[in-house]
Order: structure tokens, then C-alpha cells, then sequence
């Protein structure tokens, strides 16, 4: 009877013992499945799948600037993005080494690139590339986007190794693109210093008034060009008396280390004051 009772409570703890482990197992998201350790994506080999709920998951987590973002995969392919920096601001050179190693011999087929979310950042155009990589044969190559365009928006963009074939890997470097900020211009041009009311028409021998109103940091340049085609720089506000008539023509140039380069024409006329007259009514 109290071996029976010793047995009994034998398996009583191997079934606690059991259940625990399973719990813990459900709890951790089990075994080979592996999760995203950073950021959102999901990086996988060819045998992997990601179902709906990771898939949703991961799209809840904003990205992590300046980190590369990975997953637990079973790969015989290992990647490395290096040289690159966390931000980047429009109108910088973008580029960065990376090494692709594998632990067999073996034909890859693999893409390297840039790619943006926003707008302002074409993708280059790159072909794929096939190589044999191995233990005493890793790939070591530096990837050159060039310069990024002037008028590029402030956005998030990645570097990236995709190998295509034999297996899918890939590896993702996220970073910080910072756009140019824009100088506001707003020109006025009045026939009074209150400027009562602005217009594009005025009297000769009479002052034109010109300002800038925006509150708008940065240094705005102007020129002026009169009607006989002379063009001199003024210095906003400026007044001054046009004598001759004819089409004027100011242009407005906004400078600065980080602002993004803009320049329009404002076209304005001057008339001679044309003379008084009356219309006389016929005697009857």
C-alpha cells in the first residue's frame, strides 16, 4: 500500500513538471518559431513563415532608427551592414560596406539597395548580383546610393542585403533622413508704407514699397530688374521711385546652410499717370 501511495505521488509531480514546461513553452511563443528582436520586421529564412498575429504585432512597433533589425532564423548564410550612420540630411552622400559569409560553399544570388517610405528618394537602379560564397570565400563589398536629392522629405529609410537565391535572407539597416527645411516667402508690394491694399500696377514718379512678411528664418536675397533689363540687388524692405515706365521684374532667392534652395519672379508694371479729363454734355 505505500509503495502504491509513493507512485502515485511519483506521477503526480512528473505531470506538474509536464504541464509546467508546456505552460512556459505557450508563454515564451514557443520554440523555433522565433520573433522580431527589434523594431517591426520580421527577417526569415526560406523556411520560415510569419502568421497573421506576428504579422500584426510587428506592425504595431515603430521602427528603431540606427539599429540593424533581425530575427532568431536557422540560415547558413550570416550578414553584416557596416559604415553607416544612424541620420542622414537631403543632399548628403549615402553608402556603407557589407559582408555576406556562409558556412557551405555555395552560388548566391543577392541584391543590395536603399529604399525610402516617402517621397524625394528614387530607388537605384541595381541588377542582382551572383557570386559563390563560402568559410574562406565571404563577400566583402561596398554598396554607393550617391547623393541624395536636394528636395528630398524628412522620412525613414533602410539599407539592405536581400539574398534571393538559393534561400531568402535578408538584412535591414533602418535610419533617419532629415529633409531640408523650406524658407517662407511671402512678398509684398504696395503704393503706401501702411500698404492699404498690395498691387502689381503703379504710377510713375510715385514709391513702390516691397517687403517681406514672413516670420520664416533664413536669408532671402533680391534682385531687381527694370524695365530697360538692368537687374541690381536690393535689400528687403526697399522703396524706391520708378521714373520710367515699363515691366519690372523682382526675384527673390532664399539662402541658407540647411534650407532647401527657392527662387520665383514677381512681374509688376509702371504707367505714366494718365491726365485728368471731363466729358462735356451736349447743349440742348
Amino acid at each position: 500500500m505505500e509503495k502504491k501511495k509513493f507512485l502515485a505521488a511519483i506521477g503526480v509531480i512528473v505531470i506538474l513538471i509536464y504541464l509546467g514546461f508546456v505552460f512556459l513553452q505557450s508563454f515564451s511563443g514557443g520554440g523555433a518559431k522565433g520573433k522580431s528582436l527589434v523594431g517591426y520586421s520580421v527577417v526569415r529564412d526560406v523556411g520560415g513563415t510569419v502568421s497573421e498575429a506576428e504579422k500584426q504585432q510587428a506592425e504595431s512597433k515603430p521602427p528603431a532608427v540606427g539599429l540593424v533589425r533581425s530575427s532568431i532564423v536557422t540560415s547558413p548564410f550570416s550578414i553584416r551592414i557596416e559604415n553607416i550612420q544612424d541620420k542622414y540630411l537631403a543632399g548628403d552622400s549615402v553608402s556603407f560596406d557589407y559582408v555576406i559569409e556562409s558556412k557551405e560553399d555555395v552560388e548566391i544570388t543577392y541584391l543590395v539597395n536603399i529604399g525610402c517610405a516617402g517621397e524625394g528618394v528614387p530607388t537605384a537602379t541595381e541588377d542582382p548580383k551572383t557570386v559563390v560564397v563560402g568559410p574562406q570565400s565571404p563577400v566583402k563589398e561596398t554598396f554607393s546610393y550617391g547623393k541624395i536629392p536636394d528636395d528630398a522629405e524628412s522620412q525613414q529609410c533602410e539599407a539592405y542585403v536581400n539574398i534571393k537565391e538559393p534561400t531568402k535572407f535578408i538584412r535591414n539597416f533602418v535610419f533617419e533622413l532629415e529633409g531640408k527645411k523650406t524658407v517662407d516667402v511671402q512678398i509684398e508690394l504696395c503704393g503706401d508704407e501702411a500698404c492699404a491694399a498690395q498691387s502689381s500696377v503703379f504710377i510713375t514718379n510715385k514709391p513702390i514699397y516691397i517687403r517681406n512678411m514672413a516670420d520664416g528664418k533664413g536669408e532671402v536675397t533680391a534682385y531687381l530688374q527694370k524695365f530697360n533689363g538692368k537687374r541690381e540687388p536690393i535689400v528687403l524692405p526697399y522703396i524706391f521711385t520708378p521714373t520710367q515706365s515699363g515691366t519690372y521684374i523682382l526675384e527673390v532667392e532664399t539662402n541658407c546652410d540647411d534650407c532647401l534652395k527657392q527662387s520665383k519672379e514677381i512681374y509688376f508694371g509702371v504707367i505714366d499717370k494718365k491726365p485728368a479729363f471731363s466729358i462735356k454734355q451736349k447743349a440742348k
